[in-house]
């Protein structure tokens, strides 16, 4: 059925659009107001998709939006179009929003907006895993615990309906059927909180089609709330690190492959050339493309960097190229806003993953190569940047031209200086050098950057294989500074698969079931047996981790 989004002094409203008319207007003490008997002042009405006004009759089309002198309408075609456009709002959110209370504030009103109800919340894990409501659209509203630890163990959106039934009077029987959706809140595959809503003051319950709506927009909310926690993480752990080690780059290099990358920093900094780095997840490209920016004459301009995979495909060219003032995007700043490319003037833009880029942006990147100039969304004339571009992938880019996901063109405009940063398993004497580093720069209490590695760990370390290289180095590091005593990381603070690879006489290694049972219980105890804290320092589920705690018959001291 259609509908009529009406919007008046920061308040919003949907109405269904039946077979009769719908007065807009003010009722008697000048406030917005709509339908018979509550309009005093009639500016227009609305039946089907024909609108009349003073000024005469016009017919809306699907999305369009109409100033009426202080009240705006949009007009909405079907009920898809309404929950496409909430959706549509909270992604081009990502772009604007720049405070958490904010963006919690605008999901919830696209839910009571969308799904016609009073009651909704979104509720976070605290540290004890604990869900606590941060904000909700209703007084006291209480979440139904066991259903939200359902759709956070199940990591899908749940619709539930239960029917209670009591008696009036007498003589009749009512039945209440109270329905609710709840759907995940997850980032980077964590379980952050839930989004939650029931139906209490609307008629009907919860359809599949409002269930696909939830989990849809706890996915863009998922996404928008960590994009705004990681950016001011981000923002400390830089200033930090800028203060510890006094010097813009941080490029950790011992082994003959490294110092011969390093040799190339050096040699491509003083150049605007274009760099490709390449490499395997997590082998430290950006920090080879950070050290290019430091070294080079554009080190006191902005260094920006964009991961082409974390974004969603439908908001990478507003993210990358930024959009024109007043454009017609939902959620949209009136005022415009400037890209990366832009944000980037004078300094240097990092694109990571440039190989999940689409062909359309594929072309419009190659457009900025040559021209110097970035197009922002509706805009009417390019606009003229100074930026070196860098860009890594742990794709083959000559395989993707091949296979027609790559224009050719881009690839060589792209590939005029490579670098090829090896695994960490290729260069073993970087694995000492990058310990102590990640143990110095640890994001933590002081006491414990001040910690120092034993001999047995160094040699475990040395002789593990690290297939999610360095950022599984210093998840590791940070992981035994946890588990351990804050002086020393010995070999027993090391997980599991990292002790495994220590080496010594076969026959003074303990078996397999004895270092995984110690170490499930060292983890347990660390955390006084937070088990959800604990499944996610061990890396496997909750349910896992509760059939190895029955396995090996462990409990609380």
């Amino acid at each position: 059925m259609a509908r009529l989004e009406i919007r008046s002094e920061g308040t919003c409203s949907v109405v269904e659009l039946g077979p009769d008319p719908v007065p807009l207007g003010y009722d008697t003490s000048g406030r917005a107001a709509w339908g018979r008997g509550q309009v005093a002042r009639q500016v227009a009405e609305v039946m089907g998709d024909l609108l009349r006004a003073a000024d005469g009759e016009h017919r809306l089309a699907p999305g369009e939006r109409v100033d009426l002198g202080g009240i705006e309408v949009v007009y909405h075609a079907g009920e898809g179009d309404v929950r496409a456009a909430a959706l549509n709002e909270i992604g081009r959110l990502l772009l604007t929003v720049g405070s958490l209370d904010d963006l919690v504030g605008r999901i919830l009103d696209a839910m009571v907006r969308v799904l016609h109800v009073r009651r909704v919340a979104l509720a976070l894990l605290d540290d004890d895993e604990v869900l606590a409501v941060r904000s909700a659209r209703a007084d006291g509203i209480e979440i139904n615990t066991a259903i939200a630890k359902a759709a956070l163990d199940a990591g899908a959106a749940i619709l539930t309906s239960e029917a209670a039934v009591r008696d009036d009077r007498e003589d009749e029987v009512s039945i209440d059927v109270r329905s609710i959706l709840c759907a995940p809140l997850r980032d980077e595959g964590r379980a952050q909180g839930v989004l939650y809503a029931d139906n209490e003051g609307r008629a009907t319950s919860f359809s599949n089609d409002e269930l696909d709506f939830a989990s849809a927009l706890a996915h863009l909310a998922s996404f928008a709330m960590g994009n705004v926690a990681r950016t001011e993480r981000l923002r400390e752990e830089n200033t930090m690190l800028k203060q510890r080690l006094g010097v813009p780059g941080s490029l950790v290099a011992a082994s003959p492959a490294m110092e011969e990358i390093r040799r190339k920093v050096e040699k491509v900094a003083g150049f605007d050339a274009t760099v490709l780095i390449t490499g395997e997840s997590g082998v430290g490209k950006e920090m080879v493309a950070r050290e290019i920016h430091a070294r080079s004459a554009r080190e006191r301009g902005p260094f920006v960097a964009v991961n082409c995979a974390a974004i969603p495909e439908t908001l990478l060219e507003s993210e990358l190229f930024g959009y024109a003032p007043q454009s017609a995007l939902a959620g949209a700043d009136p005022k415009g806003r400037a890209g990366k490319f832009e944000q980037a003037d004078g300094g240097t833009i990092f694109l990571d993953e440039i190989g999940e880029m689409k062909p359309e942006l594929q072309a419009k990147l190659l457009r900025v190569l040559e021209d110097k100039r970035v197009d922002r969304i509706n805009d009417t004339a390019p606009r003229p940047i100074d930026v070196r571009i860098l860009v890594a992938t742990n794709q083959n880019l000559g395989r993707l031209v091949g296979d027609g996901r790559f224009r050719e063109d881009l690839f060589y405009r792209l590939n005029v200086v490579a670098i090829e940063v090896p695994p960490l398993r290729r260069r073993r004497e970087d694995i000492p050098p990058l310990s102590e580093f990640f143990l110095r720069t640890y994001p933590g209490p002081e006491e414990l950057r001040k910690a120092r590695l034993s001999k047995a760990a160094a040699r475990a370390l040395e002789a593990y294989h690290w297939p999610g290289n360095v950022r599984e180095l210093r998840n590791c590091i940070e992981q035994a500074l946890i588990l351990g005593d804050g002086k020393t990381i010995r070999l027993a603070d090391l997980p599991a698969q990292v002790r495994a690879s220590a080496g010594g006489p076969l026959e003074e290694l303990p078996p397999l079931v004895d270092v995984e049972r110690d170490h499930i219980a060292r983890v347990l105890r660390a955390t006084n047996w937070n088990k959800a804290r604990s499944a996610r320092l061990l890396g496997i589920s909750k349910p896992t981790l509760y059939d190895k705690i029955r396995t090996y018959g462990l409990a609380p001291e």
